[in-house]
């Protein structure tokens, strides 16, 4: 009989429902000190609670901040949840966080909340400029780093797809961009590894990637060696140009035709990676340069104008030969890209514009300043000789009349 006594209890204790709950809480959290001028934020958090009444206010070395909230869940059921209020640090000193009110579990228990917190509002330290990175890297590759220099190559197989790029930087402040799995393309890459100081200035390293080629076209410029660019990804057209192939070495390469001007525009990388173009012409080469000028755009080349001093003029970074005409204006030859048509243009140093020269019209405008000194200088001639034989006159006659005398 007992022991069927233990089984009925056993059974009603795992029958009826026991409604135990856990008494509500709450706690705040904020950071020991903020710097003056920076935003703070004081967080309360309640749990096993399922209403709540709360006001939370920061008073002291600030403007003044306070947010109230009171609510109950939906279910009237126990939850947790996290409420804030941000304050703006205006002086030196100290800001008080305080959050009153209650809270109320789900079977009615009914708790006070009373909660401080300080936060020491500090001077502001001068922001770090450093932006050198402390290492530099590349996967299955060996490059020799020194964080003073901001320039690498690497060349890669031709069935390499992608390199992993890792970087750390010198200061625990800085933050880094471009590193991780980069793709390869067939011409290869560059790549920018950014280093930027918490005071935002920023260094940048740039890897450039070389695909080696096993059957590479070679062309020379002057004394320098290039390759011909074999894929069209790399490169951007020239304006006025159309998409264009062109043959060289029996290998079908990418152009840039203008028609108008019948020039052919082929890509070319230097030694270092860096992409340049030229104009193809019969297996010669000429590097390809656009100064564009309102709506000129102008291919500068060099030709002989007699009765002009030779010089040289600066013009977007690149030196061309020209003709001196004044301190101000050059003279240089060049094709319009828009037409085809070759000229001598006037170009203005000071406003970087280009106008049309013709020479006859300058040569007749030199000429006529020149009459018009000319006919100034014997003018001046005239009167000075007049005066002259005034001055003589004038003396003869008066040593008369002192003989007379």
């Amino acid at each position: 009989m007992k022991k069927k006594f233990n089984y009925v209890l056993l059974l009603l204790v795992f029958l009826i429902p026991l409604n135990v709950y856990a008494a509500g809480s709450a706690s705040g959290s904020a950071p020991s000190s903020v710097e003056n001028g920076s935003n703070v934020t004081f967080t309360v958090t309640v749990s096993s609670t399922a209403a709540w009444n709360l006001r939370l206010s920061g008073s002291g070395s600030t403007s003044g901040c306070s947010n109230s909230f009171a609510d109950v869940t939906a279910n009237g059921r126990n939850t947790s949840k996290s409420f804030t209020v941000t304050c703006k640090a205006t002086s030196e000193g100290t800001i008080t966080f305080k959050a009153t009110g209650d809270i109320t579990s789900e079977d009615g228990t009914n708790s006070n909340v009373s909660i401080s917190k300080s936060v020491n509002v500090v001077k502001p330290r001068e922001k770090e400029s450093e932006s050198r990175l402390a290492s530099l890297s590349i996967d299955g590759y060996s490059i020799d780093f020194n964080r003073d220099n901001t320039n690498y190559s690497i060349s890669v197989n031709p069935d390499v797809t992608s390199i992993n790029i890792n970087a750390s930087a010198v200061s625990s402040r800085a933050s880094i961009s471009g590193t991780g799995t980069k793709e390869i393309d067939l011409e290869g890459n560059q790549f920018d590894i950014i280093c930027t100081a918490e005071n935002g200035s920023s260094k940048v390293y740039t890897i450039n990637v070389t695909v080696v080629d096993q059957n590479p076209i070679n062309a020379k410029i002057g004394e320098k060696e290039y390759t011909i660019v074999k894929s069209r990804k790399i490169l951007t057209a020239p304006v006025l140009t159309d998409e264009t192939e062109t043959t060289i070495n029996d290998f079908k390469v990418p152009s840039y035709t203008n028609e108008k001007s019948n020039i052919v525009i082929v890509g070319l990388k230097d030694s270092d990676g860096y992409v340049k173009y030229a104009i193809y012409n019969n297996g010669e080469y000429k590097l390809y340069n656009e100064n564009k000028s309102s709506e000129l755009l102008l291919l500068i080349e060099k030709k002989e104008l007699k009765g002009y001093k030779e010089t040289k003029v600066t013009i977007n970074n690149i030196e061309y030969d020209a003709y001196e005409l004044d301190d101000r204006f050059k003279i240089v030859y060049a094709m319009n890209l828009s037409n085809g048509e070759y000229n001598f243009y006037k170009y203005d140093t000071k406003d970087n514009t280009f106008q049309y020269f013709n020479n006859s019209s300058e040569t007749k405008a030199d000429q006529k300043k020149s009459n018009i000194l000319r006919v100034i200088c014997i003018v001046l001639a005239i009167i000075v000789v007049i005066l002259v034989g005034v001055i003589v006159y004038l003396t003869v006659i008066k040593k008369h009349k002192k003989k007379g005398a």
